[in-house]
Formats: C-alpha cells, sequence, structure tokens
C-alpha cells in the first residue's frame, strides 16, 4: 500500500477497489442474467439446451437456414446475404442500418447482447468473481501498457449497459462517479493555446458547442474533432475539418506541426539491448563515433518503422 500511495492517488483507489470489491445488488444482477442468459443451468446438457433456444429465436427467421452456426460470422454474412441483406461483414454497427430491410436482423442484434452475457458474464462469471459479500472483484492496472489508461479484469472494466443496474451501493453507501469526460479534446485546448477552442472546454459538452460554431449536428462535430487529433482527412469528417480550420486555427496548427515532426525522417539508434533515440536529420551523415557498439547502428527511417538493426 505504501508503495501505491507513493505512484498516485489513482493506484490507491484501483489497489482499494482489488482488495475491498464493487458493490452489486445481488438479487438485480441475477434477474438481469435470467432475462439475457436464462435461468441457471443444473447441468451441461441443460445449458446446451439453453443455447439452442436462444438460437432458434434467430433462426425461426428464416426458414430453410435453421443449420446456421450464429457464432461463425462466415455463415452468418451467407445467411444475410442470402435473405437480401447486403452487407460487406457482420459487424453491429453494420447492421443496425438494416433492421428493417429483414426480419431476422433485429433478433440476430438482440441474440449478440445476449450470447455476450450467456458466454462472458453470465452465471459462471457471477460465481467466480462477485463474493458471498456481494462485492464484485477484479485485477485493476492504473495504466495498461496497450491501452494507455487504467483498466480492469472481471468485466469491470467493460460490463455490459445491460447489466450495469446491478451495480449498486450498499445500505448506508453512496456509488461515486468520476469522469474524464472529452479529456482529449480538453487537452489540446490547454497545450494550443488556442482561445476559441479554449473557450469551446469549458463547455460540459464540448462537442455540443463545437457543434453550434461549426453548423453541424453534434456526432459530426465529434467525428470532427477526433478525426482533427487522429490524423483522418476524409470521410464524414472532411467538411467539418475544412470548418475546424477557419475556426479554431491555433489548435489545429498546432496539430499539423506535431503531426509534420511525427513524420519527418529521423536518425534512429538501435543498441542490443534495444533502446532506440530520435535524431534530426542534420546529423543523417555523422560518422561512427569512437566507442559506439558493434551492435549499433544508424538509420535513416521514421522512428516507427526503425526495424531490430541491432540485432
Amino acid at each position: 500500500m505504501a508503495t501505491a500511495y507513493s505512484e498516485s492517488g489513482a493506484a490507491v483507489l484501483v489497489t482499494e477497489l482489488e482488495q475491498l470489491g464493487l458493490g452489486v445488488d445481488r438479487p438485480t444482477l441475477e434477474g438481469l442474467i435470467t432475462r439475457f442468459a436464462g435461468e441457471r443451468p443444473r447441468s451441461e446438457a441443460e445449458a446446451v439446451r439453453l443455447r439452442r433456444q436462444r438460437d432458434a429465436e434467430v433462426l425461426r427467421h428464416v426458414l430453410g437456414r435453421e443449420g446456421t452456426d450464429l457464432r461463425n460470422p462466415a455463415q452468418v454474412l451467407e445467411l444475410l446475404r442470402g435473405v437480401g441483406v447486403l452487407v460487406d461483414d457482420t459487424r453491429s454497427g453494420r447492421l443496425e442500418a438494416h433492421r428493417h430491410t429483414h426480419p431476422v436482423v433485429g433478433p440476430l442484434l438482440e441474440w449478440r447482447k445476449a450470447e455476450r452475457i450467456a458466454t462472458t458474464y453470465g452465471w459462471g462469471w457471477l460465481d467466480r468473481h462477485v463474493g458471498a459479500d456481494d462485492r464484485l472483484r477484479g485485477s485493476w492496472t492504473v495504466c495498461d501498457g496497450g491501452a494507455g489508461r487504467m483498466t480492469a479484469g472481471a468485466g469491470l472494466h467493460s460490463l455490459p449497459a445491460a447489466l450495469r443496474p446491478g451495480i449498486a451501493a450498499p445500505e448506508g453507501r453512496v456509488l461515486l462517479r468520476a469522469d474524464l469526460g472529452q479529456v482529449e479534446p480538453r487537452v489540446l485546448a490547454v497545450v494550443s493555446r488556442d482561445p476559441a477552442f479554449a473557450e469551446a472546454s469549458r463547455a460540459d459538452d464540448l462537442y455540443a458547442d463545437v457543434a453550434g460554431q461549426l453548423g453541424v449536428d453534434r456526432p459530426t462535430a465529434k467525428i470532427a474533432v477526433l478525426a482533427a487529433m487522429y490524423g483522418q482527412t476524409s470521410g464524414p469528417a472532411g467538411a467539418a475539418l475544412a470548418r475546424m480550420e477557419r475556426t479554431y486555427p491555433t489548435a489545429m496548427r498546432f496539430l499539423q506541426t506535431a503531426a509534420r515532426r511525427g513524420e519527418q525522417v529521423s536518425r534512429c539508434r538501435r543498441t542490443a539491448g534495444g533502446w532506440c533515440a530520435s535524431r534530426t536529420r542534420r546529423t543523417a551523415n555523422r560518422p561512427a563515433r569512437q566507442g559506439d557498439s558493434r551492435a549499433t547502428r544508424w538509420c535513416r527511417a521514421p522512428r516507427r518503422s526503425c526495424s531490430r538493426r541491432g540485432r
């Protein structure tokens, strides 16, 4: 615990959450799991029966294709195309637009929600991670190397929305919600020192304020802001990005300068230990210095594409 305090307040929080857990309302949680996954199976045979029952709710809309494996994307794609739902893949976002194309689409989307709960957040999950004290416990990480943010296991980080009503404080306690909403563009407003964008960041909903300034709807404004920050230049954000240039010129110049610097050809020093240090073009023709390791190699390449030349 002393180490956690020395790292940050967030580390203290995740340490406590990992040890103490998160309160749940067990009856509510069990009722929600029953609603989506069915009653708790008493045997493997009953689990198989419930699984087939969930599948049947979808397959009854496609007579003659009852043998389709709904867990196989290729077979699902073939089924959809066979009934006139012409899509390139079976992602839920793609299928939402086709709910009225064929009666099977809606049940298929609902089946996916139920299947996720049944297989990942069902009765087995409840037994493994919710203790007799009605506390949900899992591992927590202050900043995951892959995600770049706080993460948690046991479903704590990605609990389906349908099950969230089952998370509840015990009697006499309350749940505290702390959310760094729209944090990326708010950081941009600070580091770029764009006065207009900084003013937008004062609003509770930054994207709504930006939408008003650009004359577009909120979803388009959100896409435009994030597209500008992450390098997208085409698609739905294309037209809005041009308006971003006029409305928030300082912030956009800041992003463009940062992008150019990142894309410049740099010199990378790769050692046997795997350390890589960026070098500018001005040192491109620098001869090897005395004392350079034989395992060291110099290359002209973007930092991200520097290969393992020193190995």
